[in-house]
């Protein structure tokens, strides 16, 4: 259950590799639904999706994570033409996109994580690198655990920006307007 989860989770407390274990089971039990849901809810992206979750399934992390990575920064530029990782007065450009949206306060406890400049934002050894690996300077993040990272945030974003998910934008025109 989650509650569960969340308990194990706070257990970890700051035991990072026994966090990365839990988080990758846990994601590993969800790729099937990752991927079924975020490819149903961005019909243009289905056919990226599929490969995304084909190359991670192969094993060749080394291509599926820049793919992943490229998804999820797409999904939510998509509805807000904002970064989710560039910084701009020590936040995600996004973070002052999802402040002034008013359907966001349903989901503010999780928005809060696209809120804050993103681990994967900062170079760090030993770490996922969004902008060091999409730009040829990371050559080390060719692993399941990387990969695995990847399909969380990109099931994140696809959860916060899916029609029914935590920033549901009821006026269409408010979305065009974004894309613009």
């Amino acid at each position: 259950s989650e509650v569960r989860l969340f308990e194990e989770i706070d257990d970890c407390r700051s035991n990072v590799a026994e966090l990365d274990i839990l988080m990758s089971e846990s994601t590993r039990a969800l790729l099937a639904d990752i991927e079924h849901r975020t490819a149903h809810d961005f019909p243009p992206r289905a056919h990226i999706v599929s490969e995304d979750f084909e190359l991670h399934r192969a094993g060749r992390y080394l291509a599926s994570i820049p793919l992943m990575l490229a998804t999820a920064e797409g999904i939510g530029w998509d509805d807000t033409g904002k970064s989710l990782f560039n910084v701009h007065r020590n936040r995600p450009e996004i973070a002052g996109w999802i402040d002034k949206n008013p359907e966001r306060y349903h989901g503010i406890t999780f928005l809060s994580a696209l809120m804050e400049s993103h681990p994967m934002a900062k170079p760090r050894p030993g770490f996922l690198n969004r902008h060091q690996v999409l730009h040829g300077r990371q050559l080390d993040y060719g692993s399941e655990l990387f990969s695995l990272q990847a399909i969380s945030l990109l099931g994140f974003v696809g959860w916060a920006f899916s029609d029914d998910g935590l920033i549901s934008v009821q006026d269409v025109a408010t979305r065009s307007k974004a894309k613009q």
